[in-house]
């Protein structure tokens, strides 16, 4: 029988939050519009963010590990 490595279950954040996210040398505020659950490194919560202000032409929505947001 394959056992899978225990995963984190709890999240750290749910769709709809406002977040902060560092961005480069500076942090913008975003809003979670997709969990992608725990498919990160050791079982790590990754979601989907969207700018909610302007990024200087860089992506407006991007993933990123739900423990690297404020």
């Amino acid at each position: 029988m394959i056992q899978l490595p225990n995963h984190k279950s709890s999240t750290l954040v749910q769709v709809g939050d406002r977040v902060l996210v560092r961005f480069g040398t500076r942090s913008i505020r975003a809003e979670v519009i997709e969990d992608l659950g725990g498919i990160g490194v050791g079982g790590r919560q990754i979601v989907r963010v969207k700018a909610l202000e302007p990024t200087d032409g860089e992506r407006e929505e991007f993933e990123v590990a739900a423990d690297e947001l404020n």
